[in-house]
């Protein structure tokens, strides 16, 4: 069976979409590792003094 254009290209973008989503993902959490070593805790339990 022959795949068509429009199919391809559907697979193509969803492709796409779910490597961004990955990207963002591995970047949100080396962002709050690094937090983590930073402050020593979860930027949600910071100290309400500043």
């Amino acid at each position: 069976m022959i795949a068509d254009a429009g199919m391809l290209q559907t697979v193509h973008w969803i492709t796409r979409w779910v490597a961004l989503a990955g990207i963002a993902a591995i970047r949100m959490f080396l962002s709050l590792s690094l937090e983590v070593e930073i402050e020593g805790n979860w930027p949600w339990q910071r100290a309400n003094g500043g």
